[in-house]
């Protein structure tokens, strides 16, 4: 597999773009008092949103995650994106993550929502053998 090493890099007017998008968004009604019970709460996706487009200092986010080893390849005709980190001690164990963004960007909380009072279910991981 030939890797190739890439930075993240979003152009300034992509960003640009999201925080006008984010500005002009229409948000649904919801059901009374529905919490989290039809998908994700609307006073917490509003606060994300704000926060998306008035706090995020998404340059920084993007050193924090240029600090990791970042790489694109392809494998059997499909175009992956791989952080590829060594094991530091003897005979380290391989590990593969998949598609859990907080540990690219360096965060060591895997679930945000877990534990805060309001947040979502933790959903339980299915297998075919289970």
């Amino acid at each position: 597999m030939e890797r190739r090493r890439f930075e993240v890099d979003v152009a300034q007017a992509t960003l640009d773009d999201l925080r006008d998008r984010l500005a002009r968004t229409r948000w649904p009604d919801e059901v009374q008092d529905a919490g989290w019970d039809y998908g994700a709460n609307l006073a917490y996706m509003r606060e994300l949103g704000e926060h998306w487009r008035t706090r995020l200092d998404w340059r920084a986010q993007e050193r924090a995650m240029n600090a990791l080893p970042h790489f694109r390849a392809e494998v059997e005709g499909i175009g992956i994106h791989v952080v590829h980190m060594r094991g530091r001690r003897p005979a380290p164990m391989p590990l593969l993550i998949i598609r859990l963004a907080e540990l690219v960007r360096g965060d060591a909380r895997a679930d945000p929502a877990a534990g805060r009072p309001g947040g979502p279910r933790r959903q339980t991981p299915r297998t075919p053998s289970t």
